[in-house]
């Protein structure tokens, strides 16, 4: 059964947040409040760094690490706190945003019909960001990409909503936190006098999201998702085995028409990875009682019609 073109559809699935640095990096401090350590830190990883709270404390330390995260753990540590990615979101004009290092992790998200505002809250979600809007993001946005860095797919989103996005790391120290002094990101969008922009904290969607790849990956980045696919149909409970071929049906005929739409040597690379994951679907169909193999039938219809040798 094919999805309907008009029906929402968000799905993401990521990597860490920061990826790993070759290069060794060394943070020295010496009796430093937390402006001087934030400003430090920031000017080591070349991304915007924020301590909220810790006051009262002055750091003396050396630290060196191979990666941002190690001495993003080490400072927060040394405050008795912890760290986190803050994303914000502003509506207006979308402007060029420099690459955070926080945002060049690859992630795979699959986008159709849904508002601005529902894609970044989505997105921050996986990154485990918090994440601040200003304005309205009501526009509607429609993407797909796999295995891309998460600003590439800000991005993208700025230019379909007429937003701009910016990041920072946010080390947040035990005890009281005072009101921030200064703004993480560059400066307000402007905002139409009839919209007024507000700033507000964005929780991720309550609601469950359809867990769902995009394409645009390698081929055997497909083959395994295949393979996870076709694991979870078969370890559906019988009440439901009719519902979970039906959504495998609609979630793959969505990868394998976009794959169709690549140019021919990119569609043939991926269609050849998914292709060796027939093998082991023809293998469990084959050993299936009658009244399972006719529940499933519609799936085995969908594999050898799309998945030719």
């Amino acid at each position: 059964m094919r999805a309907r073109m008009g029906a929402p559809l968000l799905v993401a699935a990521c990597l860490a947040a920061v990826p790993v640095q070759a290069r060794r990096l060394r943070l020295e401090l010496e009796r430093a409040g937390p402006v001087e350590a934030g400003a430090a830190l920031e000017r080591l990883l070349g991304v915007p760094v924020e301590v909220r709270g810790g006051h009262e404390r002055a750091l003396t330390l050396t630290f060196v690490a191979a990666a941002p995260r190690h001495l993003l753990d080490r400072l927060a540590a040394a405050y008795g706190g912890t760290w986190r990615l803050a994303l914000r979101v502003q509506g207006g004009r979308a402007a060029p945003t420099a690459l955070s290092p926080a945002l060049k992790s690859p992630v795979s998200v699959g986008l159709r019909d849904v508002t601005a505002r529902r894609a970044v809250q989505f997105l921050a979600s996986q990154l485990g960001a918090e994440l601040t809007v200003e304005g309205e993001l009501d526009r509607r946005v429609s993407l797909f990409a796999v295995n891309v860095p998460a600003s590439t797919v800000l991005d993208r989103i700025s230019e379909q909503a007429g937003t701009r996005w910016s990041a920072a790391y946010v080390i947040q120290a035990a005890g009281p936190v005072p009101e921030p002094v200064t703004p993480l990101a560059a400066p307000r969008a402007a905002v139409p006098p009839e919209s007024p922009g507000r700033a507000e904290a964005v929780p991720p969607p309550a609601d469950p999201l359809p867990a769902i790849p995009t394409v645009l990956g390698s081929g055997p980045q497909l083959r395994t998702w295949l393979l996870g696919e076709i694991a979870r149909l078969l370890k559906a409970e019988p009440g439901r085995r009719r519902e979970a071929a039906e959504r495998f049906v609609r979630d793959t005929t969505l990868v394998f028409d976009a794959v169709a739409l690549l140019p021919g040597p990119e569609a043939r690379e991926r269609l050849a990875g998914m292709l060796s994951a027939l093998a082991v679907w023809k293998r469990a169909y084959a050993g299936m009682a009658p009244e399972v193999r006719r529940e499933l039938a519609p799936v085995d219809a969908q594999l050898n019609g799309r998945l030719r040798p």
